[in-house]
């Protein structure tokens, strides 16, 4: 069973696929099980794919940018 920090991500990545948009809490979610290589290619690209057809909003692009350092 996934840990409550990936389940986060995991739901924060559903939501996008239906086009909903994420705060700085769920991207941050996402970004950090990326980088501990936690997520998995298949969510990964699950996520990349979510951005690519329902596109980021200008804070969706600010939290990514602000998530890859935090």
């Amino acid at each position: 069973m996934p840990h409550d920090h990936e389940q986060e991500a995991i739901e924060a990545i559903k939501k996008k696929l239906v086009g909903k948009q994420l705060s700085y809490h769920e991207i941050f979610s996402i970004m950090d099980e990326i980088g501990k290589e936690k997520l998995g290619p298949i969510l990964t690209t699950y996520f990349a794919a979510a951005g690519f057809k329902e596109g980021f909003s200008d804070n969706e692009l600010y939290y990514l940018t602000k998530a890859m350092p935090d």
